[in-house]
């Protein structure tokens, strides 16, 4: 809908008042839920804190709060839900609605979860329909099952007076198969099915570790490694518009991959004591005899180091990592928030300017860094970055494989080694291709007049 407002020359937002996942990005005033901001991007805006006023991260025992862009608190799921700190973000959440409400003609408020479930606060579905006003769409995931008796059922707990339609999003099949019931639902549910969603495969890029990440075949193969509080993998996302390049995900690390990436963390200490669990150091060490190369994002990176000295996340002091790189990493408590550019100082892809942004605690000592930063939250700098010893090596810039020309050199450094053809920029799918093709769906398979009207536009 964000795409087809901006077409029509309407500006319109979007907004989730609460998202739980540790895939984060940064907006103007800090971190925000990755969703948001690929949402803004899809809106042609620039993200902002008040697009995501509550931003919270599980971790092993309690819940890490970012409220408007900055860290608020770390609560126990009891502490979360009580009637004070509930009110807290309510009032929260209420203030950045209203602000963004006078900035924009339209905002698309996105729910959490299940509005159902009427046992539990409920921040972001009943609690914004409440106080917006708005009218709602229910979108429904046929691609799981169960989606109609889902509709109806929530339609019976939010109520009819508001309700504008329903739409069925992944449908895989024919679509004289579903007319049926969609025909079915209005007569004698008086629920109307707008219309539907083809299924893609890739769509956008994932919002939390329970969204399962296709795997894809490819004769360079590339390997994230899936840990407990593995966080941002969404970096892997750009990876899917490069053709012939393989991508899995698994929880162990296993040998024939051509690039083994750690992601980042959101509490690397425990990342690293999982990884010890599962030989991951002995087999990356047999993955490098055979000419694998290791990269590390953010707590990846830090978990390749010698050393971690830890007193903010996991509180365990000094702690020995993985040791693939001679780095050693001081978490402190000033955390880094930041767009950043940089350029690559070493490596296969040496001299190339890149974009991205940095979520961490923590500072890395390497002899050798990775890349030079020279701009933070649009403020000049030159700060060493990263760690680099040949084939193993780290950066602390999200994003990284956004940048065309990074990924390029990288990827066909890769492919010379095995004696492949390099890709060439003309080659790599364009994200803009692949959201005109959905785009064109969604307004071919959904009817976007009764919703235009609804809305009154």
């Amino acid at each position: 809908m964000l795409k087809h407002f901006r077409k029509k020359g309407i500006s319109a937002a979007p907004f989730k008042a609460l998202n739980i996942s540790l895939n984060a990005g940064v907006g103007r005033g800090g971190e925000i839920a990755f969703a948001q901001v690929f949402q803004a991007k899809i809106a042609g805006l620039e993200p902002e804190a008040d697009m995501n006023p509550v931003l919270v991260k599980p971790q092993e025992n309690d819940l890490y709060v970012v409220i408007k862009g900055k860290h608020a608190a770390t609560v126990t799921v009891d502490e979360f839900y009580s009637e004070e700190f509930q009110a807290y973000l309510r009032r929260e959440i209420e203030d950045s609605f209203n602000r963004l409400s006078k900035k924009y003609e339209l905002l698309v408020i996105e729910g959490t979860g299940a509005p159902t479930e009427i046992n539990l606060p409920d921040l972001s579905n009943r609690y914004m329909l409440k106080i917006s006003g708005a009218k709602y769409l229910l979108v429904s995931d046929i691609y799981r099952g169960g989606s109609l008796a889902s509709i109806l059922g929530t339609v019976n707990i939010l109520g009819r007076e508001r309700f504008i339609g329903a739409v069925l999003n992944r449908y895989s099949g024919r679509e004289d198969l579903i007319r049926p019931a969609i025909k079915i639902m209005m007569e004698r549910y008086s629920i109307r099915i707008l219309g539907y969603i083809p299924y893609y495969e890739i769509v956008a890029p994932w919002e939390d570790s329970s969204d399962s990440v296709p795997s894809r075949y490819g004769r360079i193969k590339v390997l994230f490694v899936r840990t407990p509080y593995m966080s941002n993998f969404t970096d892997a996302f750009p990876l899917f518009m490069y053709p012939d390049t393989g991508i899995n995900f698994q929880s162990f690390v296993s040998g024939g991959y051509d690039l083994i990436v750690f992601p980042g963390s959101k509490v690397t200490v425990k990342d690293i004591k999982y990884l010890e669990s599962v030989n991951a150091k002995e087999e990356l060490i047999e993955a490098l005899k055979n000419g694998s190369m290791i990269m590390g994002i953010c707590g990846g990176l830090q978990a390749l180091g010698e050393k971690i000295i830890d007193n903010v996340e996991s509180k365990v002091g000094e702690y020995r990592g993985l040791s693939l790189l001679k780095a050693k990493t001081l978490m402190n408590s000033s955390k880094v928030v930041a767009s950043s550019r940089a350029k690559v100082i070493d490596g296969p892809a040496k001299g190339t300017l890149i974009k991205g942004y940095e979520i961490h605690y923590g500072i890395t000592e390497h002899r050798t860094p990775f890349e030079l930063i020279y701009q933070r939250n649009n403020f000049r700098l030159i700060q060493k970055s990263g760690a680099y010893e040949g084939r193993v090596f780290g950066t602390y810039i999200h994003g990284i494989f956004e940048n065309e020309a990074f990924t390029l050199r990288l990827l066909n450094h890769l492919r010379v080694k095995k004696g492949l053809k390099p890709l060439s920029p003309a080659d790599v799918q364009s994200f803009e291709d692949i959201y005109e093709k959905i785009y064109n769906g969604f307004t071919t398979f959904v009817d976007v007049q009764t919703i235009e009207k609804e809305l009154a536009l």
